[in-house]
């Protein structure tokens, strides 16, 4: 008989891959940190509107449009007083156009600066005071109000202000801004009866007044 050997096996030898794993210290990890922040920062910038930021602002910037004025602009602030002054046990309305007329004339006398101040309001919406800064390549701040009454005066509440695409803090542009609006209104308000309630609807304000 022949005999038959075996032919040992050649052992397979398997290559271990080793992925490059960066090694990051304390002081890469901060560096990190600071270049996403400011990178962040770049990026809200560039989305509120007033700076151009090179790459960034065409990235994340889209120019917001004011909410559209929904009755066409009134000029006869005249006839609203003596609306305003009859308006004995019933209801007037402004309409939105009346109110952009009137708090156009508050900043034209203030010299605020701004333009394209627009004052509109659409049904189950806060009413939306806008306007652009010419300073800032026409940056637009949208600010909501709600109105309400204290104390016989018709003032305004701030839900939120933008500028740009971006919300910033109440105190900076909507609190002094909801002002003028109120102030605007308050001398056709001088010579109306009592006021009962003041509310938002589609396209102005309404006004209730108790009988004398």
């Amino acid at each position: 008989m022949t005999r038959v050997e075996s032919t040992p096996s050649t052992p397979v030898v398997r290559r271990q891959m080793h992925l490059p794993i960066p090694k990051f210290s304390l002081g890469r990890l901060i560096k990190l940190g600071l270049l996403i922040i400011v990178l962040w920062v770049l990026v809200q910038v560039s989305r509120t509107g007033m700076w151009t930021i090179p790459v960034i602002s065409r990235l994340a910037y889209t120019r917001p449009e004011p909410r559209a004025v929904s009755v066409e602009l009134s000029t006869e602030r005249t006839n609203l007083a003596s609306r305003l002054s009859a308006a004995v046990g019933g209801s007037v309305q402004i309409a939105d156009g009346e109110l952009t007329a009137v708090a156009r004339a508050g900043a034209s006398t203030l010299h605020l600066g701004v333009q394209g101040l627009n004052v509109a309001n659409a049904a189950g919406q806060p009413i939306e005071l806008s306007f652009v800064i010419p300073q800032r390549h026409n940056a637009l701040v949208r600010i909501e109000l709600t109105p309400r009454l204290a104390n016989q005066r018709v003032q305004f509440d701030v839900q939120r202000t933008r500028v740009g695409m971006v919300d910033v803090p109440q105190w900076l542009v909507g609190e002094p801004t909801k002002l003028l609006l109120a102030a605007a209104l308050a001398q056709y308000l001088t010579a109306a009866p009592p006021m009962q309630t003041v509310e938002a609807v589609e396209g102005g304000l309404r006004f209730t007044f108790a009988p004398r």
